[in-house]
């Protein structure tokens, strides 16, 4: 397998602008870059979406192959399409060929300090809390967190304090790139964390002041990325933009065996699962976007992943209503069916019209509501279909009138009967 041109873009185009662009020396011939930012910035962002890459990487390191092959191309005398697509085939065959090391994230989770819970495993990657950071990641982790208070908005949570202090957690995971080693440990610990989530989050909230997020669980602003002995592995870190105090921790002292409990329910089941990776998408989805204080920006996201739940991401708004009524009993689908449609038409009002009521807390906990029940069936339900789609088959089924759906039955009855 080799990356391949995705076929809607016109490539040439783009490589005569940056022609235009091309800069060599005077004297020698030889290129030295291409002039003006905008040409060679413009073209490989486009081209981002011009390639299809035959392995599964990290926007960074697609980036990163981009960005270079196009350099490596100005080095040619005709800058071709071919040209470009065997130096992304090289770079991302070498790419592949190295060897994955390991690394570990340091970052915090707002449970009460000392966290009770066990270490565990997400992934097949290894998930450690603690009351403290080992002291080597601890020394390398204030760093980080020194030069992140630059780039959020309040002080990050403290270690030890009782009401706001969170819990240090360590991921550990092996990859080939620094960025491939955050997206795997970030992503397992959102996992879990989303799970978790869906066990403490309220069914109902009526708020008072400050805009909080949803999320009952959320982690630290500031995560570092380190060495197995405690050394920074990068100069970089990674922080939460929209952060802005630290939140009320969560005290699991008494509450950790029924959330273990559900934990590993929900763990037996996807483990079963003959689409796992699609629902452990969605129930991450699902964390990401209630870690969100923007409530508006929080619900079109909701209605997105209820869309995705449903298989109508393509269909219209109505499929969507239709097949998300699938799950409540018929003596109160009329009832949901009006709640559904309301959520409908302010999502599109939101969408199209920017519009932003006071009621908004009351409409994102009524979609979650929603998406909650169709994903948590897509949990427990999983073993029984093959994918998304095949369970999108079942809710499109005519529930108005049961009599449909025995006669249905009576007729595949008796086709597999005579087939058979």
């Amino acid at each position: 397998m080799c990356a391949k041109w995705a076929g809607e873009y016109d490539v040439k185009l783009l490589l005569q602008e940056l022609e235009v662009s091309r800069k060599r020396n005077e004297d020698t011939g030889e290129f030295e870059g291409f002039e003006g930012w905008n040409p060679f910035e413009d073209v490989t962002a486009v081209l981002h979406s011009c390639v299809k890459f035959a392995h599964d990487m990290t926007e960074t390191d697609r980036s990163r192959i981009i960005y270079r092959s196009v350099l490596a191309l100005g080095r040619v005398d005709d800058m071709t399409s071919d040209a470009l697509i065997a130096e992304i085939n090289r770079r991302e065959g070498a790419f592949q060929e190295l060897d994955e090391r390991r690394f570990v994230l340091a970052t915090s989770i707002s449970i009460r300090p000392p966290n009770p819970l066990r270490n565990t495993s997400v992934s097949g990657h290894r998930i450690t809390f603690g009351r403290y950071l080992p002291k080597r990641f601890a020394t390398e982790h204030e760093k980080a967190r020194e030069l992140g208070r630059r780039d959020i908005f309040g002080e990050p949570p403290k270690w030890w304090s009782m009401f706001n202090g969170y819990s240090p957690v360590r991921v550990s995971v092996r990859a080939r790139s620094i960025s491939a080693a955050y997206e795997q440990s970030i992503g397992a610990l959102d996992l879990l964390r989303g799970i978790w989530n869906l066990r403490l989050n309220k069914a109902a909230r009526t708020s008072m002041g400050k805009r909080k997020p949803v999320n009952v669980l959320h982690l630290g602003p500031i995560h570092s990325l380190h060495e197995p002995d405690g050394r920074l592995a990068t100069e970089s870190y990674w922080y939460d933009p929209g952060y802005v105090e630290p939140l009320k921790n969560l005290n699991l002292h008494n509450a950790q065996d029924e959330l273990r409990d559900f934990e590993k329910l929900v763990r037996k089941y996807l483990s079963k699962s003959q689409y796992r990776q699609d629902i452990e998408g969605a129930i991450t989805r699902y964390t990401r976007i209630l870690d969100s204080r923007e409530w508006n920006s929080a619900f079109v996201q909701l209605w997105s992943l209820l869309e995705y739940l449903t298989d109508t991401t393509n269909a219209p708004n109505d499929t969507t209503v239709k097949r998300a009524l699938f799950f409540w009993h018929r003596d109160e689908r009329d009832f949901h069916r009006q709640v559904l449609k309301h959520l409908m038409k302010y999502r599109n009002r939101t969408v199209h019209a920017g519009f932003a009521p006071e009621d908004i807390e009351t409409s994102l906990y009524q979609l979650k509501r929603y998406v909650e029940r169709v994903l948590l069936f897509h949990v427990f339900s999983a073993p029984d279909f093959a994918s998304i789609g095949e369970v999108a088959e079942m809710m499109q089924l005519p529930l108005a009138d049961m009599s449909i759906l025995r006669r249905r039955r009576w007729l595949m009855d008796r086709a597999l009967k005579y087939h058979s």
